[in-house]
């Protein structure tokens, strides 16, 4: 073969591109020489010498009392988020308070029965809401007619 024939060959060869499949099945062979030359600038170093670390900038450099945490200490919150946080603590103490007296008021009555009918009439549909099926269903009809029978 002449070299005009194998230089044809070759650019043939360089002409043709692998597969999908040939890219996932094929393993690489990476040239060191040509990857280290590629990525880094080869820097003569003495094995008997320490490799110095990069300098750290000022605010780069973390002193014992430092964290890697931020600090929250002037952390102001919202006006809106601190109402909001009074509102809801307020409510939880409201009803810690209601369900303590519900229990003094059950205590107190005479007969069992009357501290259960209490217990079932004020605090059940506060700590478990009606379930939907539960709840009566009316018409705008019988609205209407439920209405008229409460006012009179």
């Amino acid at each position: 073969m002449s070299k005009d024939e194998l230089n044809n060959i070759d650019q043939d060869i360089s002409e043709v591109k692998p597969t999908e499949a040939d890219q996932t099945n094929s393993k690489e062979v990476i040239d060191p020489v040509a990857t280290v030359s590629q990525t880094t600038t080869f820097k003569p170093t003495q094995f008997w010498k320490p490799i110095e670390a990069p300098t750290k900038l000022p605010c780069e450099i973390l002193t014992p009392n430092d964290s890697i945490d931020p600090s929250y200490t002037n952390l102001t919150l919202p006006y809106r988020v601190i109402c909001h946080q009074r509102y809801q603590k307020c409510a939880r103490e409201y009803r810690k308070q209601f369900i303590k007296e519900i229990k003094r008021q059950e205590a107190m009555q005479f007969r069992a029965l009357d501290g259960i009918r209490i217990r079932r009439e004020f605090c059940d549909p506060l700590i478990e809401p009606l379930p939907a099926n539960d709840r009566i269903k009316l018409t705008a009809k019988q609205k209407f007619r439920l209405d008229e029978l409460m006012r009179n």
